[in-house]
């Protein structure tokens, strides 16, 4: 009897879930990992950060995605190194895993262009957390706003 291939699949986004789908009758076993519990529908942030959706409608539990796919497991963690030489993933969580076949869909990381002043002050909006960030921030203006109508005029504060 001949062991499976392994397929190791590093980010549970749009990448990583479509390759997850497409892998859930081939005969190999699969881990998924993220480090989030949940797959964020991206092109709805922008609804979670104006206060017209709440957080749990855009970020779907991964288990229930992957409910009764039975080739594939879960783990909740964050990628320390990959080495390609020894076809191995080394966790945050101390755990490593070797595997025949790697899918990398990490997703984006934000790039401020060297914009002086960008990065201490901008909003970027790529996760659920940046979403509820901006949220938070814009909530708290309209806030100081109706406490301070006088601000309006001035511009509210940016910090």
């Amino acid at each position: 009897m001949s062991k499976l291939p392994h397929v190791v699949i590093l980010g549970a986004g749009f990448a990583g879930l479509g390759a997850a789908v497409k892998l859930k009758k081939a005969d190999v076993t699969i881990t998924l990992v993220d480090q989030n519990p949940y797959h964020t529908f991206q092109p709805l942030l922008y609804q979670v950060a104006t206060d017209v959706l709440e957080p749990s409608t855009v970020g779907e539990p991964i288990e229930d995605i992957i409910q009764g796919q039975e080739n594939l497991t879960f783990l909740q963690t964050s990628v320390s190194t990959i080495d390609m030489q020894k076809q191995q993933v080394q966790l945050d969580n101390g755990e490593s895993l070797l595997y025949d076949y790697l899918v990398l869909g990490l997703g984006a990381k934000v790039n401020f262009f060297n914009v002086q002043g960008a990065q201490e002050y901008a909003f970027p909006l790529y996760t659920l957390a940046d979403a509820i960030n901006l949220r938070d921030h814009i909530l708290k203006q309209f806030e100081l706003a109706e406490r301070d109508p006088a601000q309006v005029s001035e511009g509210l504060s940016l910090i």
